[in-house]
């Protein structure tokens, strides 16, 4: 064991590295789920930290981000002995639903040790489109000064890293081929997808459901397919659809929407009766 005085204070300390970094650096559609690591290192040739704290305060505007996760997901570097013995309480303070300081505790982590703990944060609708960075810190037992702690923190100005950037969500416009068709008759459906935003887009979902009667509709326009000539384009790479002939509905996913940039969607439909049709 080892026996820590003033003169030995630099040998004898824990010393404590906290990085931080997101599997999800694009969040493109609100709300989503943001993932955070947090990973918190005993420097090898140091005593043991002792009753280590992890805490986390979320980003976010208007509205902060939310931990989401009832238990984070903990990895201990290497996974074996002293290592992964470390953990000595199961503590998730504050790591309820709707929560934006969540921390936990707590650990002896031994010289040459590491902790992960993994968890995921809701992004409210509504927030701001920005680049959000957040720090972490850690609190462990000071060995010379019993009953004094000693902290150490993760500076997101170091890395970018954990950086989470939230899109501004694209614009959606939708227009028919002719102003007016005989009952029965067709005409295309241009639906356009423009984006904001510097960074793709990606992973886009919409639905379009057409004019029915009931919803005040004259009749059920309905996708006029009857034939491949008939069948959707699109200018979305990686767009699938789902296109029926005589369906009221739409769909398309797996799209992206290029940088700064636009692409559409364009299908036949058809009315089986005079007036007024409103396609939202």
């Amino acid at each position: 064991s080892e026996v820590c005085s003033y003169d030995l204070c630099a040998a004898c300390l824990p010393q404590l590295t906290v990085t931080k970094s997101t599997s999800t650096p694009t969040i493109s559609f609100l709300p989503g789920t943001a993932t955070y690591t947090i990973n918190v290192a005993n420097a090898s040739g140091t005593s043991t930290a002792t009753n280590v704290a992890i805490s986390d305060t979320l980003p976010g505007a208007p509205a902060l981000f939310t931990n989401n996760s009832a238990a984070p997901t903990v990895t201990y570097t290497p996974n074996s002995s002293p290592c992964n013995a470390s953990r000595k309480t199961t503590s998730n303070a504050g790591t309820g639903a709707g929560v934006s300081t969540p921390a936990w505790s707590s650990w002896d982590i031994p010289s040459g040790c590491m902790v992960g703990l993994t968890f995921n944060a809701t992004v409210p609708a509504g927030t701001i489109a920005s680049v959000y960075q957040n720090s972490a810190t850690v609190t462990y037992d000071d060995p010379v000064n019993i009953g004094q702690r000693l902290s150490s923190s993760y500076n997101p100005q170091s890395s970018t890293a954990e950086d989470v950037r939230v899109l501004a969500p694209p614009a959606v416009t939708k227009s028919f081929g002719a102003a007016s068709i005989a009952a029965g008759g067709n005409t295309t459906v241009t639906v356009t997808l423009t984006n904001p935003n510097s960074t793709p887009i990606t992973g886009v979902t919409f639905t379009d459901t057409l004019p029915a009667t009931a919803a005040g509709a004259p009749g059920n326009m309905t996708i006029y397919r009857p034939n491949s000539p008939y069948d959707p384009t699109t200018t979305c790479a990686g767009l699938t659809y789902t296109a029926t002939n005589g369906a009221g509905v739409f769909t398309g996913s797996g799209g992206t929407i290029p940088a700064n940039g636009s692409c559409n969607v364009v299908f036949t439909g058809t009315a089986p009766a005079a007036g007024i049709y409103v396609n939202t």
